[in-house]
């Protein structure tokens, strides 16, 4: 599981919103002489903090401290819906245009059929993403007594 730390700052019905800090990454050896200082440069590029809405089944309060707990197989599956299987969409594309255009104009064919790869691998992600399971919703647990 993973275990994301947070405090509620908004309460909507049976919804909490958990504002969660961003990690800081990197080995902790930035301002050390050999430190290579690539949290620094990461930290540019990210957010100072992450909002997650969360169904409250404990009955926080404004304020209180939370742990916010999603399954690991949950961010693998984003990462092969979001990436993997428009990126293998781009491969299929791009050959079939190749393979469709010849030989006077394969490298513009393959930009069309990359594109269009890219379009329906997309569409493919979104169509399977819809039919998530119930365990991918986030669980609210209590600072301190429970883990997740």
């Amino acid at each position: 599981m993973i275990e994301v730390p947070g405090e509620v700052i908004e309460r909507q019905d049976s919804m909490v919103r958990v504002r969660a800090a961003a990690r800081s990454g990197g080995c902790g050896r930035c301002n050390e002489p050999g430190g290579c200082g690539s949290a620094k440069v990461g930290s540019m590029f990210r957010a100072e903090h992450a909002d997650i809405w969360v169904e409250d089944r404990l009955g926080v309060e404004m304020g209180e401290r939370v742990l916010v707990c999603l399954d690991e197989g949950v961010s693998m599956q984003a990462a092969l819906l979001g990436y993997m299987i428009p990126v293998v969409g781009i491969v299929i594309g791009a050959a079939i245009g190749v393979f469709v255009g010849g030989d006077a104009s394969a490298d513009g064919a393959a930009v069309v059929g990359a594109l269009a790869g890219l379009g329906g691998g997309v569409l493919v992600s979104r169509w399977m993403g819809r039919g998530r399971p119930v365990e991918a919703d986030p669980v609210l647990k209590r600072m301190g007594g429970e883990t997740c």
